[in-house]
């Protein structure tokens, strides 16, 4: 069984204080050298965001800075559980576009709402104390949130090939298409063409789950081109 947002979140966390963190990135951003090994340089503290239990979590965590011994440039080294400039864990992106492809009858609005049909608020009633969890307010997740992940998620469409590749050589099962898109959804050949290569990542980022359960499809790539 897969783990939860929250318990990879936990878990990343933990490691984080207890020291046993390793850095996933194996050559330097800014000069391309393999050292063996980065410094750490910081922590930054960052909230991330997780729909669970038809709430909207924030999650209190970090994300590490590394320093390369070569050149001195620092760099992030973003979880494999969120993506760098997002808020929402790649699970829930996941998730919610999912949905909106794979359902045809799926507005963003649906994506959006709790089973119930009420809308996803930020936190739940009785986390409204909790200190894990602050400033909750009392907003809701919008649906045009679904849009933007869809538009990142087709962005990122040129890692496709390359990742049916390594699922492939690891395994024998033949790799089916990605699910077609509702025709009512694509208004314009562009926006087919999004919706397209969106559900095509989706499809392959769920294939390679089960292929490599202890990895992501978007774990190279995690690091924010930064500089010192």
């Amino acid at each position: 069984m897969l783990p939860s947002p929250l318990q990879e979140i936990e878990t990343y966390t933990r490691a984080v204080f207890q020291g046993k963190l390793a850095c996933q990135i194996d050559s330097c951003p800014r000069c391309g050298a393999r050292p063996g090994h980065f410094t750490r340089h910081a922590l930054r503290p960052r909230v991330f965001l997780a729909v669970v239990g038809g709430w909207v979590r924030r999650l209190a965590s970090f994300v590490t800075r590394y320093r390369c011994p070569v050149c001195g440039a620092t760099f992030t080294d973003y979880p494999a559980f969120v993506r760098p400039r997002r808020r929402y864990v790649t699970a829930t992106i996941l998730e919610g576009a999912g949905r909106y492809l794979h359902e045809d009858a799926a507005t963003y609005r649906d994506v959006v709402a709790t089973e119930g049909g009420r809308p996803t608020f930020y936190g739940a009633p009785a986390e409204r104390t909790a200190a894990a969890d602050p400033a909750i307010d009392d907003r809701a997740l919008a649906p045009s949130t679904v849009w933007r992940w869809l538009a990142w998620l087709a962005a990122l469409g040129r890692w496709v090939d390359a990742t049916k590749r390594l699922i492939r050589e690891a395994s024998s099962r033949a790799f089916a298409r990605a699910w077609p898109v509702a025709p009512r959804k694509a208004r314009s050949p562009d926006r087919k063409r999004l919706l397209d290569r969106a559900a095509e990542l989706v499809h392959v980022a769920a294939r390679f789950r089960a292929v490599f359960p202890r990895s992501s499809i978007f774990t190279g790539l995690a690091t924010a081109r930064e500089g010192g």
